[in-house]
């Protein structure tokens, strides 16, 4: 199967509408050494995601125009016709119904906001793999096959 994240440093899409939290989620994750860009709106989200791969996004549920479940549900569409490995996508919520619209429009998970930097970069911990391994839907397997034969060390 195919990982959605890939091994060090990820590929972070921030969209928020909000100046400031794109500012301080940019200025949390580049400290942590991971590649961002920023969008302010989905159709600007969806601009970047046809011109590059990303392992993650991070999206603000509420945007003017196009929502951010939408966006997700588009991003979702542009990768299946594509063929392109999916990303991982986590929802910046702040209400409950937010949520389930989020999960129900294709984006893996939910944060609430406002974002906590240690929540933050605990999902993506998860999707960094480390040397040898790959990531498969938040959660990290070996890539070779452990050998089951005789208990030799």
């Amino acid at each position: 199967s195919e990982a959605v994240a890939r091994e060090g440093p990820l590929r972070v899409l921030v969209v928020d509408d909000g100046a400031g939290s794109r500012i301080t989620v940019k200025a949390l994750l580049t400290r942590e050494n991971h590649t961002v860009e920023v969008a302010k709106n989905g159709e600007e989200a969806l601009k970047k995601v046809s011109k590059a791969l990303f392992d993650v996004a991070i999206i603000n549920a509420v945007l003017p125009g196009m929502s951010g479940g939408d966006t997700a549900a588009s991003i979702r569409e542009a990768e299946s016709s594509a063929g392109t490995r999916p990303m991982y996508i986590i929802g910046a919520t702040s209400s409950s119904d937010q949520v389930d619209e989020c999960i129900a429009k294709g984006m893996d998970t939910t944060l609430a906001k406002p974002l906590k930097s240690e929540e933050l970069l605990e999902k993506l911990s998860h999707l960094a793999a480390p040397a040898g391994q790959e990531v498969v839907r938040n959660a990290v397997k070996p890539v070779r096959e452990e050998s089951s034969g005789g208990g030799e060390q």
